[in-house]
């Protein structure tokens, strides 16, 4: 009887890091932009403390507006469908910014349907991470302090293509650049 009850504990133990492993990794701690190599173009948000790397061949603009926003754009085509990563990072007076996905599609309960909601840190700040997946397109809302970045409704290739923009996520302190 123990031996069963020891292989059924194996058992649910080894599923469940199964079902972990599909959702979207954890960012947890995000290193320091001094410590991770970007291969494209660095932009910062939030005066310059947090970070993201564009890979090269990316579509890229910036917008900087009069009272100090700043809402980057990268377009992405892929199989005559164009999809969008937004990055915005308000001024000090701005107010709140977007900090959940209030307009997603509803997570009901669908077969191939996942969501994921992970805290991330650095010494400069911390944020969310919030993901979604059904019916083959993919929703990502990455927060950090005055700012988000986000893509709606993207295709599984433009989404893998945002996802490795967004988790080239690093911190910057002001004396470090």
């Amino acid at each position: 009887m123990t031996c069963l009850v020891f292989g059924y504990l194996c058992c649910m133990l080894f599923s469940a890091g199964i079902q972990d492993a599909a959702v979207a990794p954890k960012l947890g701690n995000v290193p320091s932009c001094s410590q991770v190599r970007c291969r494209g173009k660095r932009v910062g948000h939030c005066m310059g403390q947090f970070a993201f790397c564009v890979p090269r061949g990316m579509k890229f603009r910036r917008v900087e507006g009069f009272e100090g926003d700043i809402h980057d754009r990268i377009t992405l085509r892929v199989d005559d469908e164009i999809s969008e990563l937004v990055m915005f990072t308000a001024n000090a007076t701005w107010g709140p910014v977007k900090s959940r996905p209030d307009d997603w599609p509803s997570a009901d309960q669908k077969l191939g349907t996942t969501a994921s909601d992970r805290e991330w840190q650095c010494s400069e700040g911390s944020g969310r991470d919030f993901r979604f997946d059904s019916g083959g397109r993919s929703w990502r809302l990455l927060t950090f302090p005055m700012g988000f970045a986000e893509y709606k409704h993207a295709s599984p290739k433009a989404a893998r293509k945002f996802d490795h923009a967004l988790d080239s996520l690093c911190c910057q302190k002001f004396n470090e650049k």
